[in-house]
């Protein structure tokens, strides 16, 4: 039986803004990592968790490959942001 093809994704998949890879570094100095938990193999939706300082929180939402590391994108500049006015 053949292998089902993994979806490939756009150029422009999860690019949220600029200054996105700043805000994701900034998180990741801070101890705040955001991820997409791993899917069942029959499923085409991710789940996001986000461990901050030990405390693991799941999105509870599952969103398609596109959406979900756009997701994670906002959600790293979301902390940024919140942390740096």
């Amino acid at each position: 039986m053949a292998k089902k093809r993994q979806k490939r994704l756009s150029p422009t998949a999860g690019i949220f803004r600029d200054d996105q890879s700043l805000c994701m570094q900034w998180c990741h100095n801070n101890a705040i990592k955001i991820y997409l938990l791993p899917k069942p193999w029959n499923s085409e939706e991710y789940e996001i968790e986000i461990m901050e300082q030990g405390t693991k929180i799941k999105s509870g939402v599952k969103y398609p490959v596109e959406e979900a590391y756009t997701k994670v994108w906002e959600l790293y500049c979301h902390y940024y942001d919140a942390n740096n006015k």
